[in-house]
Protein backbone atom coordinates (compact mmCIF):
# COMPACT_ATOMS: atom_id res chain seq x y z
CA UNK A 1 0.00 0.00 0.00
CA UNK A 2 1.09 4.04 -0.67
CA UNK A 3 0.70 6.25 2.27
CA UNK A 4 -1.92 8.52 2.05
CA UNK A 5 -0.41 12.08 2.28
CA UNK A 6 -2.36 15.35 3.59
CA UNK A 7 -3.30 17.89 0.95
CA UNK A 8 -3.62 21.30 2.44
CA UNK A 9 -0.15 23.74 1.32
CA UNK A 10 0.25 23.88 5.12
CA UNK A 11 0.75 20.42 5.87
CA UNK A 12 2.94 19.60 2.44
CA UNK A 13 5.04 22.38 3.89
CA UNK A 14 5.25 21.18 7.42
CA UNK A 15 6.32 17.59 6.19
CA UNK A 16 8.98 19.14 3.42
CA UNK A 17 10.50 20.36 6.81
CA UNK A 18 10.17 17.64 9.08
CA UNK A 19 11.79 15.48 5.77
CA UNK A 20 14.59 18.24 5.67
CA UNK A 21 15.21 17.86 9.25
CA UNK A 22 15.30 14.37 9.37
CA UNK A 23 18.03 14.09 6.73
CA UNK A 24 19.98 16.20 8.14
CA UNK A 25 20.00 14.17 11.37
CA UNK A 26 20.22 10.91 9.44
CA UNK A 27 23.25 12.50 7.52
CA UNK A 28 25.03 13.94 11.14
CA UNK A 29 24.59 10.80 12.84
CA UNK A 30 26.14 8.82 9.78
CA UNK A 31 29.16 11.23 9.51
CA UNK A 32 30.03 11.20 13.12
CA UNK A 33 29.93 7.14 13.23
CA UNK A 34 32.01 6.72 10.08
CA UNK A 35 34.24 9.19 12.08
CA UNK A 36 34.47 7.04 14.94
CA UNK A 37 35.10 3.91 12.51
CA UNK A 38 31.89 2.91 12.25
CA UNK A 39 30.62 2.01 8.04
CA UNK A 40 27.11 1.00 9.50
CA UNK A 41 24.46 3.79 7.75
CA UNK A 42 21.13 4.53 9.19
CA UNK A 43 18.45 2.43 6.92
CA UNK A 44 15.26 3.71 6.19
CA UNK A 45 12.30 1.47 7.06
CA UNK A 46 9.32 2.68 5.62
CA UNK A 47 5.75 2.44 7.94
CA UNK A 48 2.36 2.86 7.46
CA UNK A 49 -1.05 3.50 9.62
CA UNK A 50 -3.97 1.99 9.13
CA UNK A 51 -2.51 0.22 5.72
CA UNK A 52 -1.83 4.01 4.97
CA UNK A 53 -4.58 5.41 5.02
CA UNK A 54 -3.76 7.47 7.97
CA UNK A 55 -0.20 8.11 6.51
CA UNK A 56 2.53 6.57 8.27
CA UNK A 57 6.53 7.27 7.55
CA UNK A 58 9.43 6.82 7.36
CA UNK A 59 11.79 6.30 9.74
CA UNK A 60 15.96 5.62 9.87
CA UNK A 61 17.28 3.30 11.64
CA UNK A 62 20.43 0.60 12.94
CA UNK A 63 20.54 -2.24 15.35
CA UNK A 64 23.67 -2.89 17.37
CA UNK A 65 26.91 -1.37 15.15
CA UNK A 66 30.38 -0.45 16.85
CA UNK A 67 29.32 2.88 17.80
CA UNK A 68 25.23 2.69 18.16
CA UNK A 69 23.67 -0.45 20.35
CA UNK A 70 20.48 1.03 18.55
CA UNK A 71 19.25 3.97 17.04
CA UNK A 72 16.65 5.23 15.20
CA UNK A 73 15.16 8.63 13.50
CA UNK A 74 11.59 8.80 13.04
Amino acid sequence: MSRTLAQSSQAQAANALILRLQQHYVATLNRLARQQGDPAELQPLEWLRADGRFGGGVRYGTGDTPVWNRASIN
